[in-house]
């Protein structure tokens, strides 16, 4: 049976099918068999900046032989979307810190549209190898967003048995062959076309009504399980609240990411590690929305550099006892949140979207 597979497998290799491209999103993406989606490896323009992806799937940065490493995680707004990669935020502060002749080399795991749960497979799968000796961690806009798709089910899915037996067999030459034989429609590439406002072409699973991509609790239970990891490998670590151009505002009005702040800044009390939050520190440097902002919420180059220089002073504070960076417990905190827009009926097109470009 072996014999005659392998011969077929030969065969199918012989008189190989056209390859199938996916349809164009505007960015390096690619489906990812665990995190829906990741980063493909090469320089490109994209959005007029220029972004170069290294081998692991994330921005590439330059680095230097036994020095102490950090690692960026979070969605597009620490990616650095719009941003040529000397203008990102883990360059800069690379930057500052060499500067300062700190031997440190800063690493992006940051990913558009990353939430906390692709997060964590990504530092099961890479990042705790990578052996950082601090994680900046600013996962929330993703996690918080309403979206056709919750990650949960999703990544479930992917990691279905079934699903991970035709992944495997996907690659057989012959399948194709029989695919193409059996079900032709599936290698009709028109028919698969994103449409101009495609999110990620490859996320089909609408729902009637938004859900959060990531509810409450589980956004609190893996934020606290990325943290807990951390501090079984004695890794600092800083948690980042991202701004938009309405969180620079000083407004008392309730707004649908409140909860996920209140949680976030929980969560660094629970387990005694610095928060930083981006808006008051945009503010106090004198910078305008339109000098913060390259949209409603990416970041400019400019305000990653006074992110960066508000981590390394906090850092300087610390730096005679990094230990104080370390979280100090080893359990997922129990708090009494709710989030009273749990279920955002209808209206996808919410302001607080961390829309993938």
């Amino acid at each position: 049976m072996l014999l005659c597979l392998s011969g077929l497998e030969l065969s199918a290799r012989l008189f190989a099918l056209p390859t199938i491209e996916s349809p164009s999103v505007g960015m390096q993406l690619q489906a990812h068999p665990n995190r829906i989606w990741s980063m493909r490896e090469g320089s490109q323009e994209q959005f007029g900046a220029t972004v170069t992806i290294d081998a692991f799937g994330m921005r590439q940065t330059n680095t230097t032989p036994d020095s102490e490493k950090w690692l960026v995680l979070g969605d597009s707004s620490f990616f650095g979307h719009g941003l040529d990669d000397n203008q990102t935020l883990h360059h800069h502060l690379e930057e500052t810190f060499r500067a300062e002749k700190s031997n440190i080399d800063v690493l992006c795991g940051a990913t558009p549209g990353y939430s906390t749960l692709q997060s964590l497979d990504f530092m099961n799968e890479i990042g705790w190898d990578l052996q950082p000796a601090v994680l900046v961690i600013g996962n929330l806009w993703s996690d918080n967003n309403f979206d056709h798709f919750q990650d949960a089910e999703w990544m479930d899915e992917l990691n279905q048995p079934k699903n991970k037996v035709l992944r495997s067999v996907s690659h057989s030459h012959l399948f194709v062959h029989l695919t193409a034989l059996l079900r032709p429609d599936v290698l009709n590439a028109s028919a698969n076309q994103a449409t101009p406002h495609a999110k990620i072409s490859w996320v089909r699973n609408p729902y009637a009504n938004g859900r959060r991509r990531v509810p409450l609790n589980l956004y609190i239970k893996t934020l606290s399980t990325i943290i807990i990891k951390a501090r079984e490998r004695n890794i600092a670590v800083l948690l980042l609240q991202p701004a938009n151009k309405h969180r620079l505002d000083i407004v008392d009005v309730s707004v649908t990411w409140d909860p996920y702040f209140k949680a976030q800044r929980a969560i660094a009390t629970h387990f005694d590690i610095p928060i930083l939050d981006v808006a008051p520190t945009l503010r106090a440097f004198g910078l305008s929305k339109s000098q913060s902002f390259l949209d409603d919420m990416h970041p400019t180059g400019e305000a990653n550099f006074w992110i960066a220089q508000s981590i390394a002073d906090i850092w300087r504070n610390s730096e005679q006892n990094l230990k104080e960076w370390v979280p100090n417990r080893s359990e997922i905190p129990s708090l009494s949140l709710e989030d009273p827009w749990s279920t955002m009926s209808g209206d996808l097109s919410h302001p607080n979207r961390d829309t993938l470009p």
